[in-house]
């Protein structure tokens, strides 16, 4: 029996995205997005959404960590510097 070899799922290595973007903030556009267009009529914020997830797309696309990384800097206290 191998005792070194140990698998490593790919769920603990990368973030869980959802179309690119992180689930918590594909919930938060999705929900605002629907209250938005589907109870106030604003269709226009349908094109917002999209713009949106092509740019969130994009930036995970270049590293998978950037939303984490970014949301690790606003919880730290500010009084570092």
């Amino acid at each position: 029996m191998n005792y070194l070899y140990s698998p490593v799922y790919r769920s603990i290595l990368f973030p869980s995205l959802v179309f690119g973007m992180p689930r918590r903030l594909f919930l938060i556009l999705g929900i605002a997005t629907l209250a938005l267009v589907f109870s106030l009529g604003q269709i226009w914020f349908l094109a917002v959404t999209l713009i949106l997830m092509l740019i969130t797309r994009k930036i995970a696309k270049e590293d998978r960590w950037i939303f984490e990384i970014y949301s690790q800097l606003f919880k730290l206290p500010q009084e570092l510097d």
